[in-house]
């Protein structure tokens, strides 16, 4: 749009003069530098939306996976090697206390790591709207380019059992 009244009022000087041409070009210019200053702001936050989605995509893969990994990953307790999450719904079953804590702890562990991911991912969130939010005179704020995302890679196969057997194996294929 900018370039398109500069060309118009460069078009308009050639073949207009006086007094009415210098005021029309006084405007034109005007309203070209505030379209100039607008399509640069509104490229700016293109740019953190762009960047911000791709975090958000990444980062909610990283969470899923990462759940999931957590969750299936094996423990052994009493001679048995089960998923976490298996360990978890037993949790009120008749048990030692040494036991229950053990669990307990792992799947509070579990818990924390995926807080502290969903925080990552509601930061990334705030620094889109920010910039959404932001006015053409101010700075656009970054979506958090510092950010580090870490790419959760999926684990190998896992055997479940008792002792040397084996009830069941798992294999997540890797995200690509």
């Amino acid at each position: 749009m900018a370039s398109n009244l500069g060309d118009g009022t460069k078009w308009l000087a050639q073949h207009w003069s006086g007094a009415g041409a210098q005021a029309f070009t006084s405007a034109s210019d005007t309203r070209r530098g505030l379209a100039d200053e607008r399509s640069s702001h509104m490229t700016g936050v293109a740019a953190v939306l762009r960047q911000g989605g791709q975090q958000v995509e990444q980062q909610a893969r990283n969470q899923a996976l990462a759940l999931v990994n957590d969750l299936m990953r094996p423990t052994t307790r009493l001679g048995f090697t089960l998923p976490l999450a298996l360990w978890g719904t037993i949790l009120d079953s008749p048990m030692r206390e040494i036991l229950r804590v053990e669990i307990r702890g792992d799947i509070q562990a579990a818990h924390a790591e995926a807080l502290s991911r969903h925080e990552g991912i509601v930061v990334t969130v705030q620094g889109m709207q920010d910039a959404l939010a932001a006015e053409s005179a101010q700075a656009i704020p970054s979506s958090g380019e510092s950010t580090a995302i870490s790419s959760v890679q999926a684990r190998g196969r896992t055997s479940y059992g008792y002792g040397g057997n084996t009830w069941w194996e798992d294999d997540l294929a890797p995200a690509s």
